[in-house]
């Protein structure tokens, strides 16, 4: 098995979602899966790195970072403000259909992102495993009903 997340390789039994897994296919090689052995060696894979680019387009396409919402607890009358949507791990999970963490999570870490540099001079990170992501279909259906 390789060190870095980033050479590992994923395979389509790691990624099950059609869409994620016709690209695994169609831009990988035959070889054997880095995060489980009884994948068998058989069919394409591709390294977490190449694959994290493809997801990245995807999912700056398709989500945000999730709104805040107010909710008033039982027991005060202050308005309270909770982020909507879910975490980053279920959402890349939901939407590549893997159930292994460790696969969504080697993912995760190699998502293309801003760079220290650019953060110093006042860049923020699109990727964040502290906050909630949202559908941008769903904020803007939310946006019509609201109209």
């Amino acid at each position: 098995m390789t060190n870095s997340s980033e050479e590992k390789l994923l395979c389509t039994k790691c990624i099950t979602a059609r869409r994620f897994a016709r690209w695994i296919r169609e831009n990988g090689q035959r070889g054997q899966c880095d995060f489980n052995a009884n994948h068998g060696n058989r069919g394409s894979v591709v390294t977490v790195e190449a694959f994290a680019v493809y997801v990245d387009e995807f999912f700056r396409e398709h989500y945000m970072i999730g709104g805040e919402e107010p909710y008033a607890a039982e027991d005060s009358d202050h308005i309270h403000y909770r982020q909507r949507g879910s975490s980053l791990l279920e959402t890349l999970a939901d939407e590549l259909i893997s159930d292994d963490d460790a696969v969504v999570e080697a993912l995760i870490e190699n998502l293309p992102d801003v760079s220290h540099h650019e953060i110093t001079q006042g860049a923020d990170r699109f990727y964040d495993v502290t906050v909630n992501y949202e559908s941008i279909a769903e904020v803007q259906a939310r946006d019509r009903a609201d109209q």
